[in-house]
């Protein structure tokens, strides 16, 4: 598979009912673990910044790889 059939594969996916949802509900996720009010420790603190990261890295996937794809474009 050539990067332009995976980009459009990546692209078709992203307009599936499915990674709609699947947005969502990392969405929720997301606001729920960045309230830090409850945190035990700096243990738990860190623990949640790399669950926070890797929530960050999902929900703006598209978004990286539209601008990977102008940036091979130009």
């Amino acid at each position: 598979m050539t990067e332009e059939q995976e980009y459009e594969a990546l692209k078709d996916m992203f307009m599936t009912e499915g990674w709609k949802l699947f947005m969502n509900y990392l969405q929720s996720d997301a606001d729920v673990i960045a309230n830090c009010r409850y945190l035990k420790d700096e243990k738990e603190l860190y623990f949640t910044r790399g669950k926070l990261a890797i929530l960050d890295d999902l929900l703006n996937f598209e978004s990286k790889l539209d601008a990977i794809q102008d940036e091979a474009s130009e």
